[in-house]
């Protein structure tokens, strides 16, 4: 069993990376979080790539394919919350820097 100290345990990765995204709060373009995650020392590249992954399924089209923007907010929390381990307010900021990309 994986402690959640060891640096293999996958949940320990979201956890950092969960933390790094909580502490970009206040970033209001989504350049800004994707420049800081790419250009951090403190993650390791399973960090990165997870996030790529996360930021896929947050502006995918069959999110935002509503004429009301709030719809896609709610699909993309949700599918986030079902896919990553991540707090609420990186699902806020991560969800919010994505519908910008759609509005």
């Amino acid at each position: 069993m994986l402690s959640p100290k060891d640096p293999s345990n996958p949940a320990n990765h979201i956890t950092q990376l969960d933390l790094f995204i909580a502490q970009h709060k206040g970033v209001n373009f989504s350049s800004a979080l994707i420049n800081a995650i790419s250009n951090s020392e403190k993650l390791r590249k399973q960090d990165k790539d997870t996030f790529k992954t996360i930021w896929e399924m947050a502006t995918a089209f069959e999110n935002w394919n509503h004429s009301d923007l709030t719809i896609g907010c709610q699909i993309t929390r949700e599918k986030l919350r079902q896919s990553f381990a991540l707090s609420d307010l990186s699902l806020e900021l991560i969800v919010r820097l994505a519908s910008y990309e759609w509005k």
